[in-house]
């Protein structure tokens, strides 16, 4: 049997599960690839907790109830948890790199800049650091070779998704949980969200792909702006959400957020130089042909009762208002519902930190996922003035 496997579980499992004394693992027994998604794993649980610590040393308990929280307390008592959760993470993931005979990653300095402006950015950015990290477990488990430290991972993977939870609810404008899949995202593309936090150190996971940031849209039926991605006549913009078995492309340069798909919560958009459909398994979506992104952005078409009762935001739509509304017959169109619902200040909330590019190359494959052909596929072809060809929804997987 490997020690190695044996320590990571014991640790990750805490003190329940006893490791016989005496016995040392061996340190060829991990795979490098294992050690790798460990200390990536590691550092982003700290960029994670220090992020908090930070917000929590720089706002009041007034400045957070001015920001449309109706208690301070839920939020700090919240934001303490989730930091006392991610620094036990970090710490027994720094113990079992170091049993197999690693050290975490040193040296990171960390710059949180505008995401630390206000209460207000603090969780807009906190929203999209849990929706990664929860991306970031999933995109990296085909990496792991060993079944034993993948399930190990999957111990930490589900309080992350609590987490995210937690800071949906805080939105005060979507939903707790507002997709039955959540996607998973490669280590470069975390990077090219996450990455312009951290500089100083190798995370040795490969350089983070070109950071995009949305500009302007993010609203059900908005066209999409971007800044880091130059465009030319073959670009793509490519929307992908989870349960979509392959993105949604459309021309770059009007990319919009159809109606169609009845978008909720956090959806990726990525900019490629061609229209190949980009595959939503982490395992079978190429990066070769990404020239930006991803970016991540939160479509909110309307606010369950508990975000709302957490926080106040103008002019968002209570779900249940809509609920009724349809239950009344009426005649208000669900697409048009969705764009007008959301407050231009909570529409299409995307967080972009810029790129680090300090890292270690990590190689992409072709894209598996074959042009679209939604009459083989089982997908339903959306075409209109705006979209023509482009536009094809891949049935879900």
């Amino acid at each position: 049997m490997r020690y190695s496997t044996i320590i990571s579980l014991a640790a990750l499992a805490g003190p329940a599960l006893a490791y016989p004394r005496g016995r040392r693992q061996d340190a060829a027994a991990a795979s490098s690839a294992d050690v790798t998604v460990l200390r990536f794993a590691e550092a982003l649980q700290h960029v994670e907790s220090e992020f908090y610590k930070q917000a929590m040393a720089k706002f009041s308990a007034k400045e957070i109830t001015d920001a449309g929280y109706a208690s301070s307390e839920l939020v700090l008592e919240q934001w303490n948890g989730i930091v006392k959760d991610e620094e036990t993470h970090s710490t027994v993931l720094s113990d079992v790199i170091t049993q197999l005979g690693a050290k975490p990653v040193e040296g990171c300095k960390l710059d949180f800049g505008a995401a630390l402006d206000s209460v207000t950015s603090v969780a807009a950015t906190a929203r999209v650091v849990e929706n990664v990290g929860v991306s970031a477990f999933l995109g990296a488990a085909h990496l792991i070779e060993d079944p034993s430290i993948l399930t190990a991972a999957a111990t930490i993977l589900t309080v992350e998704a609590r987490h995210q939870t937690v800071l949906n609810v805080f939105s005060g404008s979507g939903h707790a949980i507002p997709n039955a899949f959540d996607m998973g995202l490669k280590p470069n593309e975390v990077l090219a969200i996450a990455g312009g936090f951290v500089s100083g150190c190798d995370l040795g996971v490969g350089p983070a792909l070109p950071a995009l940031a949305i500009t302007a849209g993010g609203a059900v039926g908005s066209k999409l702006e971007f800044s880091g991605a130059e465009l030319n006549a073959t670009s793509a913009c490519h929307i992908l959400a989870g349960g979509m078995a392959f993105s949604f492309v459309q021309p770059a340069d009007n990319c919009m957020i159809p109606a169609e798909l009845n978008l909720n919560g956090p959806i990726a958009v990525f900019i490629t130089s061609d229209d190949q459909p980009l595959a939503n398994n982490p395992r079978d979506r190429a990066s070769n042909k990404v020239v930006a992104g991803p970016a991540l952005v939160f479509v909110d078409p309307n606010a369950q009762a508990v975000p709302a009762l957490v926080r106040k935001v103008d002019g968002v739509k209570l779900q249940s208002d809509s609920v009724a509304s349809a239950s009344a017959g009426s005649n208000t169109d669900a697409s048009k519902q969705s764009e007008t619902s959301v407050s231009s200040g909570n529409a299409g909330t995307s967080v972009s930190s810029g790129n680090s590019g300090n890292n270690n190359a990590e190689s992409s494959g072709e894209s598996k996922a074959a042009p679209v052909d939604a009459a083989s596929k089982g997908g339903a072809p959306i075409v209109n003035d705006k979209m023509g060809k482009w536009g094809t929804v891949k049935a879900s997987a």
